[in-house]
């Protein structure tokens, strides 16, 4: 049997145990999270371990750790066991400040200013005017995802910006078999097309940075919404049409629990097999993966998204 193991850097210190460790990463989300819980002998770690702090934290079994989170301390709850709650190098954008206003500027443009090292696949979107007044960087990079419906994180020291699901031409795939090497189904279920409810939100950016909405689908179902650029309102309904019947597919959604391994990461791609029903196979992307390390054994949630084919 295989044996879990642990290791964890933080700052100048170094762990080979804890109590638990929760790692959260989402395209969705701006930041990649992670929780640690450590012994706090007569609270003598709480006084060594400080917000900035690096910390990487790696997983694993035997003697085969991958790579989980790297980031900083982001806040410390000295209780027993003591709570270490982290943030990826998203927090280093949460402690600088900037302004900055443009009559007339592209979005790459802003993009440039706000993360200079940052990966950018954007779409040609001019901004006319834009102003960022005292915002951090990190905050300014929330009102460009939140406006313009873009992927907004971090890979290692990369931050990523862009269309979700298109920054790997070739996206790698993660096999499960929910026989073999699925743990818990969780909250998947798999849906037939004609039980999908769909609504959609469909927004068309144009060149000067006005934008045409159109809303279609069930009054009450899932709420999408969907960006494009430079649509005709014509145009627009014709494409917010065309992702709609996309989203309306016989498939499954929700997520499903695994082991440790394989390891998997969001934007990657999920390869489902069912003993039981072999006509349910498919391909999703992967919206989100939770990690947990504890008492309950290393397992990975995976949250699926749309289908992959």
């Amino acid at each position: 049997m295989k044996a879990m193991r642990s290791h964890i850097i933080i700052g100048d210190y170094e762990f080979d145990y804890c109590h638990g460790v929760t790692v959260e990463s989402s395209w969705k989300t701006l930041a990649d999270t992670a929780v640690i819980e450590l012994p706090n002998v007569q609270g003598l770690l709480a006084k060594q371990v400080k917000p900035g702090q690096a910390v990487k934290i790696a997983l694993g079994y035997d003697d085969l750790l991958v790579t989980e989170f790297e980031g900083y301390v982001s806040a410390v709850s000295p209780k027993t066991p003591m709570r270490i709650e982290c943030m990826d190098e998203m927090w280093k954008l949460r402690q600088e400040t900037i302004s900055q206003s443009w009559r007339s500027v592209s979005l790459a443009d802003v993009l440039a200013f706000i993360a200079p090292n940052a990966i950018v696949k954007v779409p040609e979107v001019q901004l006319s005017p834009f102003r960022l007044d005292k915002v951090t960087r990190a905050e300014a990079l929330t009102v460009v995802k939140e406006q313009y419906g873009l992927a907004v994180f971090f890979r290692g020291l990369e931050l990523c910006v862009g269309v979700p699901y298109t920054f790997d031409e070739q996206p790698s795939v993660i096999q499960y078999h929910m026989q073999k090497n699925v743990a818990s189904f969780g909250s998947l279920e798999f849906r037939r097309a004609d039980d999908v409810k769909v609504k959609v939100k469909a927004i068309s950016i144009r060149p000067d940075n006005s934008r045409i909405d159109v809303d279609l689908g069930d009054s009450d179902g899932e709420q999408h919404t969907l960006h494009f650029y430079n649509l005709t309102a014509a145009e627009l309904k014709v494409q917010a049409e065309q992702k709609m019947a996309l989203l309306k597919f016989d498939g499954y959604k929700g997520s499903l629990t695994a082991f440790g391994f394989p390891n998997c990461q969001h934007s990657q791609i999920a390869e489902l097999a069912d003993g039981n029903y072999p006509e349910r196979g498919g391909r999703y992307f992967i919206d989100a993966v939770t990690v947990s390390y504890g008492d309950n054994g290393y397992r990975r949630e995976a949250t699926l998204g749309k289908k992959a084919e």
